[in-house]
């Protein structure tokens, strides 16, 4: 249903749950997320001050 990995479900299961931002460096697990509508951060396609920029609003 997801395409995910197995493994992958999980975390994008709490993403849903706790109305987060998944944030991983893993692409497929990006594209299978965003494919779900889940917000999905992809480390290798951020820059390090919107990284910073996000963690720090969010403190």
């Amino acid at each position: 249903m997801t395409g995910g990995a197995g493994f992958d479900c999980y975390f994008m299961a709490l993403a849903v749950i706790e109305g987060a931002v998944l944030t991983t460096d893993d692409e497929k697990m990006a594209l299978h997320s965003r494919k779900m509508g889940i917000e999905a951060l992809l480390l290798r396609e951020t820059e390090k001050e919107e990284l910073q920029s996000m963690l720090t609003a969010g403190a």
